[in-house]
């Protein structure tokens, strides 16, 4: 596993994470996401790409395996 990259804003906040692939889908198993989620293309362009439930489930794991 290489170790995980952070994007930051011009003020130096983190908007985002970059993972290697290995490691994402290891992280979107353990999030218990289930696969009904993994809707086609169109169907997702209609949709936010998470809930606020699920956003704050995937911040919440991430955080405790330290990469928030």
């Amino acid at each position: 596993m290489t170790e995980p990259r952070f994007v930051v804003d011009q003020a130096g906040n983190c908007v985002g994470v970059l993972l290697d692939v290995d490691e994402y889908n290891r992280l979107l198993d353990a999030s218990g996401i289930p696969e009904s989620l993994s809707a086609p293309e169109d169907e997702k362009a209609s949709r936010p790409a998470y809930t606020p439930e699920e956003k704050k489930l995937m911040e919440d794991r991430l955080e405790s395996l330290g990469y928030l």
